[in-house]
């Protein structure tokens, strides 16, 4: 494969990519903005998210049985359940905002990064509907390159979210405020899953 190939794909791997994920921004500053989320955390679950996505895809393209498109909307109640757990949380939270709610032994850093990775899988229908036919149309070299912009660009991702969440000026406000809007971000995430989007 010469370089202009690859760079071809190189460039299709960050549309495909920049495509799929736009809504995760969004996602990905509310769980760095939820004082819950440490931000190993956030990156390990959507790393963990994007993986298993990825392999669903290869998967699909190699001609395995994937989960009907239909079927893929009922995800759309995860995201729905954890925003609504997230808000009857803050709703009946006791100890106050003063409290450290990474201190609460009802939730574990594995259970956050699974949170994450859930939420990242839940949204990623349409990741699997565009990645598995680009998968099949590539030669083993050319799958390989588009996994690995896939990767660099979750980080690169996950970085642009965590810099929206620290950021001088407007990371203070999404700090303060982002973690009561998480809950309905995921809900309604998971409302425009299950209507098809």
């Amino acid at each position: 494969m010469s370089v202009a190939p690859i760079v071809g794909t190189i460039l299709l791997a960050v549309t495909a990519f920049a495509a799929t994920n736009v809504d995760d921004i969004l996602i990905l500053v509310s769980f760095f903005a939820d004082h819950t989320y440490r931000p190993r955390e956030v990156l390990s679950g959507q790393y963990l998210g994007m993986v298993t996505l990825i392999v669903a895809s290869l998967l699909g393209a190699l001609g395995a049985a994937l989960i009907p498109r239909a079927w893929l909307r009922l995800l759309g109640l995860v995201p729905i359940a954890i925003g609504a757990y997230r808000l009857w949380q803050q709703l009946h939270d006791k100890n106050g905002e003063n409290a450290d709610p990474r201190a609460r032994p009802s939730r574990t850093a594995l259970n956050r990064m699974l949170s994450v990775g859930i939420v990242t899988i839940a949204n990623g229908g349409d990741n699997i509907g565009i990645y598995t036919p680009l998968f099949s149309v590539q030669s083993p070299l050319e799958r390989t390159t588009v996994v690995c912009v896939f990767m660099i660009m979750t980080t690169i991702w996950c970085s642009l979210a965590h810099w929206l969440v620290s950021h001088k000026s407007f990371g203070a406000p999404i700090r303060q405020y982002g973690h009561r809007i998480a809950p309905f971000v995921l809900i309604a995430l998971g409302a425009l899953i299950l209507h098809g989007i």
